[in-house]
């Protein structure tokens, strides 16, 4: 990067007889990753003794001074990444006359650190229809803002905190999940090693038993219970519905157990459940073509 020269207005006091003057002050971030190289026009003076290099993080006020001796440049070293500089010098004589200050400049050096990689990225918790899973806290020069989370290689979401749930999973499925770091600056990490997970399926029992002449069906399909007594076990907690289906020269008078009443019955299976089809004879044939709500 070349140097970029800030112009200053001529900067004078009468000290004794002598004049003290800064005509130009030049700062040069780039003289290395974490340095400031400072350079301004000599002052001519034959009795000059040096110069005071002042330097702070805020404008008009100074924390560090230095002195140069006759050399008109200074260069801070060691600096951190992402700060503006603000400096200003004077000149001093023999006596230790000092002059007034020259034009403030200020330079801010680049952040170009990237915040650590997460790692131990470790599983917290599943179930059918999440994934819950955090990871060791990235750390950053300047500080870290944020992480961007991927599952698959695809960016799912953006948490401020070394935590995240992912909401959005399908049991029986397989994920892989990767996070990487950002900083205020823009500055992103490495991706981090890959955590595996596979939310289980869940597994639930409907078991239905018929008294007297008639079947059971299902939607989804697995039901199918013309004979005294059938179970199925449906993987992730469906709503399945049973609709009674009377033999000839029977009605259906009802069900019992984890369905009430005459009409069809709609079940979330949550737990394992047990339904009882009871049909009486009569002179109704056919099958039930009401609705429930789902219990």
């Amino acid at each position: 990067m070349a140097q970029h020269r800030i112009p200053l207005n001529f900067t004078s006091r009468n000290i004794a007889g002598l004049v003290f003057f800064f005509i130009g002050l030049c700062a040069n971030p780039a003289f290395s990753a974490s340095s400031i190289q400072l350079s301004w026009d000599a002052n001519p003076e034959p009795d000059l003794m040096g110069y005071n290099v002042y330097m702070g993080t805020s404008q008009g006020s100074y924390y560090t001074t230095k002195s140069t001796g006759p050399n008109p440049s200074y260069v801070f070293q060691n600096l951190p990444q992402g700060i503006t500089y603000y400096f200003t010098v004077t000149a001093y004589d023999q006596t230790n006359n000092e002059s007034l200050p020259s034009e403030e400049v200020s330079v801010k050096i680049p952040d170009i650190i990237m915040p650590t990689t997460p790692g131990n990225l470790t599983l917290n918790s599943t179930s059918n229809t999440q994934v819950a899973f955090s990871w060791t806290a990235s750390t950053d020069n300047v500080g870290v803002t944020g992480y961007d989370v991927a599952r698959n290689n695809v960016v799912i979401g953006q948490p401020t905190t070394n935590a995240f749930v992912d909401k959005t999973t399908s049991p029986g499925m397989t994920y892989h999940y990767t996070v990487k770091a950002r900083d205020a600056n823009g500055n992103v990490s490495a991706w981090s090693a890959p955590l595996q997970s596979t939310p289980a399926q869940v597994m639930a029992q409907l078991e239905v038993f018929v008294s007297g002449s008639g079947s059971v069906v299902s939607t989804p399909n697995g039901i199918n219970c013309p004979r005294r007594s059938c179970a199925v076990s449906y993987p992730n907690q469906p709503v399945v519905t049973l609709t009674p289906k009377p033999g000839n020269g029977w009605t259906f008078s009802g069900w019992s157990g984890s369905c009430t009443g005459i009409a069809e019955c709609s079940l979330a299976l949550t737990e394992n459940r047990t339904v009882n089809a009871n049909f009486t004879k009569g002179s109704q044939s056919g099958s039930v073509k009401d609705s429930r709500k789902v219990k």
